[in-house]
């Protein structure tokens, strides 16, 4: 009988012994998988509440299709326009090489309408807020791009309704 209440002490101090480490380990495990993606927070600045519509944003992580296409689209989002600087937060966002394209949409049809001379009508940005004229154009990839390697990233984009001198 000694012997069955020794053995039976020393398995229950095995486990007892052995709990913190597997709750210890779930802890690990749930961190390193919320530590998989990040959250992307986006402060757009200069915008023109009088104008109305939409301020979408369009996350690419490919340059294939950047700035407007559907090739290499993350995500895409749209959000009323309500005040002259707004913050858009992204979370679940994988980790990665990303650029990002900004219109104000003021007429509802989700893209940037432009004038007979290619000239933007609507407000326009791009991550790292590059220099937009008729002679640079648009940005590629590499010049907007920009990565996410923390589980928090920041990006502040600058709205502009006119190309920049040349």
């Amino acid at each position: 009988m000694k012997f069955i209440i020794s053995r039976l002490s020393q398995l229950l101090l095995a486990i007892l012994a052995t709990a913190p480490l597997a709750v210890h380990s779930n802890s690990i495990a749930l961190a390193e998988t919320e530590d998989l993606y990040a959250t992307l927070t986006i402060e757009v600045v200069g915008l023109l509440t009088s104008k109305g519509g939409e301020v979408c944003i369009r996350l690419f992580n490919q340059e294939t299709g950047f700035p407007y296409g559907p090739q290499g689209l993350y995500l895409q989002s749209c959000d009323p326009v309500t005040a002259e600087s707004q913050i858009l937060e992204f979370s679940g966002v994988d980790f990665g090489a990303y650029a990002i394209a900004l219109v104000h949409d003021t007429n509802g049809n989700q893209k940037l309408d432009k004038n007979f001379f290619g000239i933007p009508k609507e407000g326009f940005g791009f991550s790292n807020n590059p220099t937009v004229s008729a002679k640079t154009r648009e940005p590629n990839f590499e010049r907007a791009g920009f990565a996410i390697e923390q589980p928090s990233t920041n990006v502040r984009i600058s709205v502009k309704y006119d190309l920049d001198p040349s």
